[in-house]
């Protein structure tokens, strides 16, 4: 029998460098991925998982943060519904309808003050469909699927046994196999907190929704089709005005609970699927070792996140810069925020273009003078906690000040500039498949997460000098107030982001992303260096990162696992050249990044957007090949199984490298159809500019004949044509 010769791993290769800079200084190869014995997550990789000694205790947990909280959040809502009726009815110029929303108002108030105990014995009785707590605390095998509640999709919902969601309403896809709930006491409690203070948060939208407020019926009924009317008439006693129950319902109760339970369920799923940290296995098996990467966010305790100033939103700017700027309204302010601290969530905003991983919440205000002196000069200080989306356990707190920009159109430019650096970066952070909320450890490999965490750390820093004097700062608030006249564009759901255009959009993106560009990773001290040119520029970095964890992996493969991926490989009955050509396509990609970086035709935003779109290629094709090259021998019959699983996963794979094609392949045709389009566009053109420039001339020494004449116009203009369509189809080409 001919024996086959596997041959992936011929050639020669990059030689490591063992350099990273910012905060951790690990081995590119892939070397010391085993090496740190304190990681409490260190050597779980064969442990079972196990539930929490105390989990008894769990469900009483969350029924005593219940009745806290629920209580605090339904006597301060109590009071917020009824002053913003008052506030309704004391407007001169009120019309019918804001009338019959004050009255609303109180409606809901009343709803609230009636049933408050019997809201905190029974919630679902009265709309108040909490589900997800006890998900958390009361099962001891999670599920996971996606449902669809009210036309709209909620991946990832958590769900058991003892708590659930009415299957009547919410239709769930799927489900995947139960998993062991091995949460602890901490996390729950943080989990529970937290999305309190969402219902608090929510609250107002959830039991006053604009859409339920009914209006008022017209003598005309067609009119009144679709929508929900009222009428108005004096109450019993004759002392005031009451509206009458909307049509179906028999009371107020009534109808505000068919409102609020749709309102709640929502809400309660959005809180569950928001929630994807709980309990996840990795996206997919290690790149190199057996071990998964940590998260170096997680570790480093908010070390780099910045402790951020809240920034008046631009249509805001009238509302709040003038308060803030008298001492006098002070009191004022504090009393709004202890009123409807959202308010203050909804009307500012934090300038975190990098660290999109971290939420920043105001969470109230305060008076404070120096030395708790009576006569020193009052500050408003302003406390604000930081969460760590993925893990809600993670927060911190600080105190700060607002800060107000000159006037509304320097806010407008200063909000645009920091929504244009955040989506500019998020696209790097997609194109490695770790999403805004940066889940680090889906790269895959602690060398790419020790190089990606230190390029985010080093963004951070340049958008946030420590010094004030600093230049890019300097450049950058310059742009801000040079461009504060400029147009903008709104893009996003509901199109609410700002963005600038035109060259204002130019000249931001030339400064970020070129001060990224000039930035290097020092090989001697081990620290990000600025100032020269020595070590790996910025965008290099990770490209080099790349390059060397290739060659670890063949090597990785070569060594220990090459027996195995062959049987995997005939047992599923899959050609081993698609893997081959899975690692040949990943390098000509690399070698693409490489000249993309280093090339002069693009300008710097050209540049960014080649980087970003063959990063993602590379990312995807390598966690494919990881999955290919398992060390796991797999059973080709488990992929009928119910659920995700290693054969499943591996069957994608090679479906997914077998139509993988390399974008260098499609940039080398591009290339070569635009080179060839310019060559004969510029022949037949220039041709033509000759003919013409010779007919004209008064002094002919050259004397073309009617014939040579036509003949040379009509192989000159189809040269030129035929250059300018191969441009076309490059560019054709490119696009599909």
């Amino acid at each position: 029998m001919k024996k086959s010769k596997f041959h992936l791993f011929l050639g020669s290769f990059v030689t490591p460098v063992t350099v990273f800079p910012t905060v951790l200084t690990l081995s590119a190869t892939g070397d010391n991925e085993s090496s740190n014995t304190n990681n409490a997550d260190g050597d779980n990789s064969n442990s079972q998982p196990t539930i929490n000694p105390s989990f008894n205790t769990f469900g009483e947990v969350v029924d005593k943060i219940t009745q806290e909280r629920l209580s605090t959040i339904i006597d301060n809502q109590i009071l917020e519904f009824r002053r913003k009726a008052q506030d309704l009815v004391q407007i001169a110029s009120a019309s019918s309808n804001e009338i019959i929303k004050a009255i609303y108002l109180q409606k809901v108030a009343d709803y609230l003050e009636d049933n408050r105990e019997a809201i905190l014995e029974n919630p679902l009785k009265y709309g108040f469909n909490i589900v997800y707590p006890k998900v958390l605390a009361l099962n001891k095998e999670i599920y996971t699927a996606t449902v669809h509640y009210k036309n709209q999709e909620y991946p990832s919902i958590k769900y058991g046994v003892t708590a659930s969601y009415p299957t009547e309403e919410v239709f769930p896809n799927e489900t995947e196999g139960g998993k062991v709930n091995t949460i602890s006491l901490d996390y729950l409690t943080e989990k529970v907190y937290t999305y309190y203070d969402e219902l608090n948060t929510e609250f107002a939208d959830i039991f006053a929704n604009k859409n339920d407020i009914p209006t008022l019926k017209s003598a005309d009924e067609n009119s009144n089709l679709g929508k929900i009317n009222t009428s108005m008439s004096f109450d019993d006693s004759h002392q005031g005005v009451t509206i009458s129950v909307p049509e179906g319902f028999d009371s107020w109760d009534e109808y505000i609970r068919s409102k609020v339970i749709q309102r709640f369920t929502s809400f309660d799923l959005l809180q569950n699927s928001n929630d994807d940290d709980i309990d996840q296995d990795d996206p997919f098996p290690p790149i190199t070792s057996d071990q998964a990467p940590n998260d170096p966010l997680e570790e480093s305790e908010f070390k780099f996140v910045p402790e951020l100033k809240p920034i008046i939103k631009y249509e805001f700017f009238e509302t709040y810069a003038q308060k803030l700027k008298n001492s006098a309204n002070y009191e004022e302010l504090v009393q709004e925020s202890n009123s409807d601290i959202s308010l203050f969530n909804d009307r500012f905003y934090f300038d975190n273009p990098i660290f999109t991983r971290y939420e920043y919440k105001i969470q109230s205000l305060a008076i404070e003078r120096e030395g708790n002196n009576s006569v020193a000069t009052p500050q408003l200080i302003v406390s604000v906690k930081i969460r760590d989306i993925l893990n809600v356990a993670k927060t911190r707190l600080y105190k700060t000040t607002f800060e107000i920009p000159t006037d509304k159109k320097t806010s407008l430019s200063i909000e645009s500039a920091s929504n244009l650096m955040r989506e500019t970066y998020k696209r790097f952070y997609k194109a490695l498949g770790i999403g805004e909320n940066i889940q680090i450890k889906n790269l895959g490999n602690k060398s790419l997460v020790t190089t990606t965490y230190n390029m985010i750390v080093a963004a951070n820093n340049l958008l946030k000098p420590a010094s004030e004097k600093d230049q890019f700062k300097k450049e950058y608030f310059n742009l801000v107030r040079l461009y504060k006249n400029a147009n903008y564009e709104l893009q996003g759901e509901e199109r609410k982001t700002l963005l600038p255009q035109g060259n204002y959009k130019k000249e931001l993106l030339n400064l970020f992303l070129g001060s990224l560009d000039r930035l290097t990773f020092n090989l001697e001290n081990n620290n990000l260096n600025s100032k020269n040119n020595t070590g790996y520029g910025y965008f290099e970095y990770l490209i080099v990162t790349y390059k060397k964890l290739v060659v670890k992996l063949k090597e990785v493969i070569e060594q220990k696992r090459l027996s195995i991926i062959k049987s995997n490989f005939k047992n599923f009955g899959y050609d081993l050249a698609v893997l081959e050509n899975g690692f040949k396509y990943l390098t000509d990609d690399l070698d693409l990044l490489s000249a993309i970086i280093n090339s002069s035709s693009f300008n710097i935003e050209k540049k960014y957007d080649h980087y970003v779109l063959v990063l993602e290629q590379v990312q995807n094709t390598l966690i494919n090949l990881s999955i290919l090259t398992t060390a796991d021998s797999l059973n080709p019959q488990d992929r009928v199984a119910s659920g995700d699983n290693p054969s499943k996963k591996f069957e994608q794979a090679y479906e997914k490298i077998k139509i993988t094609k390399p974008i260098a392949q499609k940039t080398k045709k591009t290339t070569t159809l635009q080179i060839l389009g310019s060559i004969f566009s510029f022949i037949g053109l220039s041709t033509l500019i000759s003919w013409i420039l010779l007919k004209l001339s008064k002094i002919q020494k050259i004397k073309l004949s009617r014939r040579s004449s036509i003949i040379l116009i009509v192989v000159s203009s189809l040269t030129f044509l035929l250059g300018i369509t191969l441009i076309i189809l490059s560019f054709i080409g490119g696009i599909l």
